[in-house]
């Protein structure tokens, strides 16, 4: 993925707690090693390394937000 695909997701990724976008954003140039040959071959190795890593963070990112509501309301959530 180009990293200007990801420009409305990282604009709005101001408005939450979550910054995975901003994480995706920079790994996206890892799209760029697709243009190192002339036929244009896609490094899926890069690509499963870019959506790890994002996923990861994704994942990282909502156990963090899920624990702080409960700390903040554990009444709530019992």
């Amino acid at each position: 993925m180009h990293p200007w695909y990801l420009t409305t997701l990282v604009a709005l990724s101001v408005l939450t707690f979550y910054r995975y976008a901003l994480v995706w954003s920079g790994l996206a140039v890892l799209s760029y090693a697709t243009y190192q040959t002339a036929s244009y071959h896609e490094n899926l190795y890069l690509t499963a390394l870019e959506y790890s890593l994002v996923f990861g963070w994704l994942i990282y990112e909502y156990k963090k937000q899920k624990n702080l509501k409960k700390e903040a309301f554990p009444a709530l959530l019992s």
